[in-house]
């Protein structure tokens, strides 16, 4: 007893070819579409690397300006040689426009928005200790400036700085 009739479907030889190239077709455009998702996630995941390596990189500039700060503003206070004073307003200047960089940079992450915004109250107290070591040298008053180094007050706020901008750095590289 047979359920299914038998018959004998012939299909052309057109017909063949023609769904052939049809599913061919089909999936040449599946791949397309799966290269062009794929060339999007990488695209994104790149954008994002870099941007991450542009914080990096600023956070590592904002220690360094204010390294040379301290130097430059520590040479004038020991020798009194007012060449070291252009180099030293250069750094701060470029303190300024390194976390304005990083505030800028990190707009979409509210996280480190609120590390920057923690860090700027410790970077303006640094860079008033070393105007008012600038300061009293260009007043004369060597002694004052250099016992207000000894307070080790601006390295206790570089350690805060330090501390903060470790912070960031671990949240970019994650």
């Amino acid at each position: 007893m047979k359920f299914f009739p038998s018959r004998t479907a012939s299909i052309s030889p057109q017909t063949s070819a023609s769904i052939g190239f049809g599913l061919s077709l089909l999936a040449l455009i599946g791949i397309g579409a799966l290269s062009y998702d794929n060339l999007t996630r990488y695209r994104e995941a790149s954008e994002w690397t870099m941007h991450s390596q542009s914080v990096l990189v600023n956070t590592e500039e904002l220690i360094s300006d204010l390294a040379n700060a301290e130097t430059r503003q520590r040479g004038f206070l020991l020798t009194e040689d007012r060449s070291y004073l252009e180099p030293y307003r250069v750094a701060i200047a470029e303190v300024d426009q390194t976390f304005n960089a990083l505030k800028e940079l990190t707009q979409d992450n509210p996280q480190q928005q609120a590390r920057l915004a923690e860090l700027e109250p410790f970077l303006r107290e640094r860079i008033q200790l070393l105007q008012r070591g600038v300061s009293l040298t260009e007043q004369g008053n060597v002694t004052a400036a250099i016992a207000g180094v000894r307070t080790n007050r601006g390295q206790q706020i570089m350690d805060q700085i330090r501390a903060i901008v470790t912070q960031i750095k671990v949240d970019e590289r994650a």
